[in-house]
Parts: C-alpha cells; sequence; structure tokens
C-alpha cells in the first residue's frame, strides 16, 4: 500500500489521542463534584492537549510520508530512466557500438524539507543523483575519446599501407633478383665445370 507510513503515523497519533482521553477521564473522576474550577480547568487542559494531538497528527505523518513518496518517486525515476541509459551506455561501450553508448541524466534534486533522518536521506539521494549524472556525462567523453582515439588508429593505418605495399613489392623483387641471381651463379658454376 503506497500510503501506509502516513496510516501508521495517523494511527499512532490517534492511539495517542485516545489515551488523551482517557486520562481526561479517570482525572475528571478523581475530583470532587462540586469543584468546578477544577473541572474547567481540566478540560480546558484536555482539549488543548486533544486539539494538539489531532493536529500534529494529521500535519506530521502527512509531512513525512511527502517526503517520503518524493525520495520514493525520484529513486523510481532514477533507476527507470537514467540507471537504465547508463548500464545500456556501458554495454554499448564494451561491445563497441559507440554510436549506441549515450546515457541521457534526468535528475532532478529531491526537496529538502528538514534536517532529520529524512532530509539526509533526501539530501544523500540528491548526492547520488548527482555522482551518477556525473558519471553518464563521463561515459560520452569516454565514448568521444575512444572515437578520437580509432579515427587517429584509422589515419594512422592508411598512411601506412602504402609504405608497406612498396616495401613488400620491393622485398618481392629483392626475393626475385637474389633467385636469379642464384640461378646465374649456378649456371656459371656449371658453364666452368664443363
Amino acid at each position: 500500500m503506497p500510503h501506509s507510513l502516513h496510516i501508521k503515523l495517523t494511527g499512532a497519533m490517534l492511539l495517542v489521542l485516545v489515551l488523551d482521553g482517557a486520562g481526561y477521564l479517570l482525572a475528571g473522576e478523581s475530583v470532587p463534584k462540586g469543584n468546578s474550577a477544577w473541572i474547567s480547568a481540566l478540560e480546558d487542559v484536555f482539549v488543548a492537549v486533544a486539539m494538539l494531538t489531532i493536529s500534529v497528527g494529521l500535519v506530521l505523518p502527512g509531512m513525512i510520508a511527502h517526503s517520503a513518496v518524493e525520495v520514493a518517486s525520484a529513486a523510481q525515476r532514477l533507476a527507470s530512466g537514467t540507471v537504465a541509459d547508463f548500464t545500456r551506455a556501458m554495454r554499448a561501450l564494451g561491445e563497441g557500438r559507440l554510436d549506441e553508448a549515450h546515457a541521457h541524466v534526468d535528475s532532478r534534486p529531491v526537496q529538502v524539507n528538514s534536517r532529520d533522518e529524512l532530509g539526509q536521506m533526501a539530501q544523500s539521494f540528491n548526492n547520488l543523483q548527482a555522482e551518477i549524472g556525473g558519471a553518464a556525462h563521463s561515459i560520452d567523453d569516454a565514448r568521444e575519446g575512444i572515437i578520437g582515439s580509432r579515427n587517429q588508429v584509422e589515419l594512422t593505418q592508411r598512411s601506412l599501407e602504402q609504405p608497406l605495399a612498396d616495401l613488400h613489392v620491393a622485398l618481392e623483387q629483392r626475393k626475385q633478383a637474389e633467385e636469379r641471381a642464384a640461378s646465374a651463379n649456378q649456371a656459371k658454376s656449371q658453364f666452368w665445370r664443363t
């Protein structure tokens, strides 16, 4: 149930309200019947406590639940958006599909409304989003660096192709010349033997 935190906190406050009412009944019974000033003062105190309890019971759980829901929504966006893109980009980068190695960053900071544990959780989540966003941008930088290096290697390869082909031709010509020279030497040796 998505609003269970709100229900739990409101339930706890309603329990406090019930206990407050029980305390009022017990206190009201212990005051003598003729002492109307004390009874009136007790009624005023317990009404004020009840109003405060109701106010806190309605406002505080809503604030806490709102903060928790905001962090949960941001976490869902991060997991299904930026982190999923980041994973796909890393996989594409690892497989050499550089054109697909992009990660879209969709980070909307969670509003920090308090300095308590929920506020710390929201701030930590904002820090996490920032770090993941930085990593996603680093993938783009790495991809661009790899593309630049690949282009440089291809350029170097093309610049070496002709000299290597020329060297291969020269080696083949030298081999043929050595074979002709060896054949001529052999013919000369046979000629001198005859």
